[in-house]
């Protein structure tokens, strides 16, 4: 996959501000949209793309081994269930979590602000590691040290 969104086409499920605004942009930055559906339809992550944006618990076991795109953009909390992730690992594809698309104003204010530090210091952790690990572990293990850092320095964790 080439970086840059000029040949790439992405799928909506549902037409919020998250499907609205992500159409907006994926849009304004060349991606073509080649399907939108309504809440809760399902069939529409299976389309030929390369980015869908789904619902809540949208991404099953039943339904994750026809997803065709090479990214999928959690835009709702909790689209994908675990097993889906799994799936999706084991076919490496990349899967950009809602912690960072769709938490708030607040959040992604600070988002833009930490975006690039926050994600080079995810992947250095999944190297520095060197398990193996997906970025949403990664991410998971870098979240984990920030919390501990704080108790300990507020003098709260037990070693």
């Amino acid at each position: 996959m080439t970086p840059g969104f000029g040949d790439k086409t992405f799928a909506v499920q549902g037409f919020g501000n998250v499907g609205l605004y992500s159409m907006r942009y994926l849009y304004r930055f060349g991606a073509k949209c080649v399907a939108v559906a309504k809440i809760y339809e399902r069939r529409i992550l299976e389309v030929d793309c390369d980015i869908p944006a789904a619902n809540e618990k949208q991404l099953t076991k039943s339904n994750a081994p026809r997803v065709k795109a090479k990214i999928i953009a959690e835009g709702a909390s909790g689209p994908t269930t675990p097993e889906a992730d799994k799936i999706s690992l084991v076919r490496n594809t990349m899967v950009i979590l809602d912690l960072y698309l769709n938490a708030g104003v607040v959040t992604v204010s600070y988002f833009d602000y930490t975006m690039e530090h926050s994600a080079r210091q995810i992947m250095d952790k999944a190297m520095k590691c060197n398990l193996g690990l997906d970025l949403r572990t990664a991410a998971y293990v870098k979240t984990i040290e920030k919390v501990f850092k704080v108790y300990s320095e507020a003098g709260v964790t037990f070693t």
